[in-house]
C-alpha cells in the first residue's frame, strides 16, 4: 500500500467518521442520552471545539487503515462495515463500562445506546475505509 492511497484512507475516514460521529451521537442519541446523563454546571465546553473534534477522527481512521492493511481478507465497503461495527462496539463498551465504573456521571441505559452508536459509527467509517483500501488501481 502506497502513502498516497493510506492519505485518501485517511481523509475519507476521518470525513466519514466526522459526519456520522455527529449524525449518530449529535442528533440521534444525544437528546435520549442527555436525560441518562448527570450534567451539571461547566461539564461541556460553549462553544464546542469543533475542529479539534474533526482532528480526534484522524486516529479513528489511522486505527481502522492499520488494522485493514494487515488484514489479509478482500477488503470491500461490506467487510469494512460489519468489523468497523464491531470493533466500534468494542470500543464504545470498553469506554462507557469505564465512565460508568468510574463516575457517577451515565447510567446503564447510555452504556448501552453508547454501544450501539460506536457500531453504527466504526461501521460507517469502517466501510468507508475498507472501500478506499480495496479499490483496484
Amino acid at each position: 500500500m502506497n502513502y498516497k492511497t493510506i492519505a485518501l484512507a485517511t481523509l475519507i475516514g476521518t470525513a466519514v467518521s466526522t459526519v456520522s460521529g455527529a449524525i449518530t451521537f449529535g442528533l440521534i442519541l444525544n437528546p435520549f442520552q442527555a436525560t441518562h446523563t448527570i450534567l451539571y454546571e461547566g461539564l461541556m465546553k460553549d462553544p464546542e471545539i469543533y475542529g479539534l473534534a474533526i482532528i480526534a477522527q484522524i486516529p479513528f481512521a489511522l486505527l481502522f487503515i492499520y488494522i485493514f492493511s494487515n488484514w489479509r481478507s478482500e477488503k470491500s465497503a461490506s467487510m469494512g462495515f460489519i468489523a468497523g461495527a464491531i470493533i466500534g462496539a468494542l470500543i464504545g463498551l470498553c469506554f462507557a463500562l469505564m465512565t460508568l465504573a468510574q463516575m457517577n456521571l451515565i447510567d446503564w441505559v447510555v452504556v448501552v445506546t453508547d454501544v450501539v452508536g460506536h457500531a453504527v459509527w466504526g461501521g460507517f467509517t469502517g466501510g468507508s475505509i475498507a472501500w478506499v483500501l480495496g479499490r483496484k488501481k
